[in-house]
């Protein structure tokens, strides 16, 4: 299989299936749906998906904080594709996104399971657990100068 990651357009076709994986594989689970004002501001932000041939198997956001810092959002990988490394090569693609748009410094708010995953890649802790949509989550950045 050969995987590829990409920025799409928002409201593009790859754009809208990317919001399908994002509600089943984010928000199904705790209950909730995306709404409008989940989406509203995503033109505002670079999009990223990892594909297998045409068909988007995983995504993430970056979204602009200003000057040299930008917050990674809403990452997730199918489930039938994890623990393939896809995860790593998306972060890797976002990574070089963001310095090419500028930015030198990474945050973002993990779910507790998933804090592991970023620390592998360099990123560190800051405070303690928080909660957001109802779950564990801890606050972690990454300088990518």
């Amino acid at each position: 299989m050969s995987f590829s990651c990409k920025i799409i357009s928002y409201n593009s076709k790859a754009f809208m299936q990317w919001l399908n994986l994002r509600e089943k594989i984010l928000r199904l689970p705790l209950n909730m749906s995306l709404t409008y004002k989940d989406v509203e501001n995503d033109k505002n932000e670079i999009i990223i998906c990892i594909f297998d041939g045409q068909k988007p198997v995983g995504g993430l956001q970056l979204k602009s904080l200003g000057r040299n810092k930008v917050k990674l959002r809403q990452m997730a990988v199918c489930k039938k594709y994890r623990n393939q490394g896809l995860g790593k090569k998306l972060l890797n693609f976002a990574e070089k996104t963001a310095l090419k748009h500028g930015f030198t410094l990474i945050e973002l708010h993990a779910r507790e399971e998933a804090v592991e995953f970023y620390k592998k890649s360099g990123y560190q802790i800051s405070g303690s657990l928080f909660t957001e949509v109802g779950i564990p989550h801890l606050f972690l950045s990454k300088n990518i100068k």
